[in-house]
């Protein structure tokens, strides 16, 4: 018998297929569950593990379990709630930061991601921010990515922070830039400020609601992920 099967877990997270977990297994101590095939192999090879403290692994067939240190784990959702439903400036932009490159990581092997909510995201000890939901990763073909699934769109297109272009699709199968998902980052980095929906919003608006953040660091990022256009579209942090 396994070592993860033995311990008393509380579950922090689970994905929408339930193949993802993570679970409390102890003192200071977690474990995630997680399929390591396919589009979720890169998802998990590229996943930041240096920001965690793994101390043991397992696989059995498909699944892999790492076992791993931290004070806290919790969802993106819980942290608001506790934080008061905004996040600081600094916060926000290590949120903004770190889920960015990692999207840029993945596009690297050719996966992408088309719809993201705060039920996607952990947050550990209060410092560090993780996508967790490895369903939603795709596979990118000449920069695009295809939607076939009608049942599937309409699920992303009721999304408050998703992109434009996918709110417009009517037609199957389609293919859309394989950049939305850095839209879709950028509105929900605008509502862990200010607990706000940008929801697709003219350029007047949007520079409303920036205006608390206008000329910094994450002003400039978000507007470069905030492009109707998705050509003109990218994640930069300089």
């Amino acid at each position: 018998m396994s070592f993860y099967i033995i311990r008393r877990m509380t579950l922090i997270y689970e994905s929408s297929n339930k193949k993802t977990r993570i679970s409390k297994t102890g003192e200071n101590r977690y474990q995630i569950t997680f399929p390591y095939q396919s589009n979720t192999k890169i998802f998990w090879t590229n996943f930041p593990w240096k920001k965690l403290k793994r101390i043991e692994s397992s696989d059995e067939g498909i699944t892999r379990n790492y076992v791993f240190k931290a004070q806290s784990v919790q969802t993106l959702a819980q942290f608001l709630a506790r934080e008061g439903k905004h996040l600081s400036y600094e916060q926000t932009l290590t949120f903004f930061t770190q889920i960015g490159n990692y999207i840029k990581s993945l596009e690297r092997f050719n996966i992408g991601i088309l719809s993201l909510e705060l039920s996607d995201f952990i947050v550990v000890n209060d410092t560090d921010f993780f996508l967790v939901e490895d369903t939603k990763s795709v596979k990118i073909l000449n920069k695009e990515i295809e939607i076939k699934d009608p049942s599937v769109l309409k699920k992303y297109q009721k999304n408050k922070f998703v992109a434009p272009e996918i709110k417009k699709i009517n037609s199957f199968p389609t293919r859309i830039l394989a950049l939305s998902a850095y839209y879709n980052v950028a509105t929900i980095t605008i509502f862990c400020l200010l607990n706000k929906y940008l929801a697709n919003e003219s350029p007047t608006i949007q520079e409303k609601l920036l205006g608390p953040i206008y000329q910094t660091k994450l002003y400039w990022g978000l507007q470069r992920c905030l492009q109707k256009d998705p050509e003109k579209r990218f994640f930069l942090i300089i």
